[in-house]
């Protein structure tokens, strides 16, 4: 079953609240937070990306999976775990791969919340900015998050 893939066309002009009757689905009960972080050494931007997601991580009734990237010139996983209030419910290490960056973990990261229950959602977020620290936009886009 590919992902979204299902449920009607909506159309473009629709209102949310039309939106929302045309489909009637119930308000998720169930928010899975599905993160991945690959923190790279040279900078803090990993950190301030984790401090965003803990300042929202009460949102968050189901499940937090973390998938980390590892290797040279990445913070060791015991540092990125240790700046989490709330410890993920899974973690899984994935060796850093410059070409295919956060979606080393992607797949992983859907597949462990795959569900047809209407009342369940999941909200998928990387770390963002990790290779480019000072770039504004990216702090925005961030902190907007």
């Amino acid at each position: 079953m590919p992902l979204r893939a299902m449920g009607p066309k909506i159309d473009p002009g629709a209102t949310r609240e039309g939106v929302a009757r045309g489909l009637d689905l119930p308000e998720p009960t169930k928010l899975n937070l599905l993160y991945h972080v690959t923190p790279f050494a040279s900078s803090d931007v990993w950190l301030r990306n984790i401090r965003q997601i803990e300042m929202r991580r009460s949102m968050f009734t189901g499940r937090f999976l973390l998938g980390i990237s590892t290797g040279d010139g990445l913070v060791d996983k015991k540092h990125v775990i240790a700046a989490l209030k709330t410890p993920p419910d899974e973690i899984r290490l994935f060796e850093n791969n410059p070409e295919l960056r956060e979606a080393v973990s992607f797949n992983w990261l859907m597949e462990s919340v795959m569900s047809a229950d209407p009342s369940e959602a999941s909200f998928y977020a990387h770390a963002k900015g990790v290779t480019q620290p000072n770039h504004h936009m990216i702090m925005w886009w961030r902190n907007a998050m």
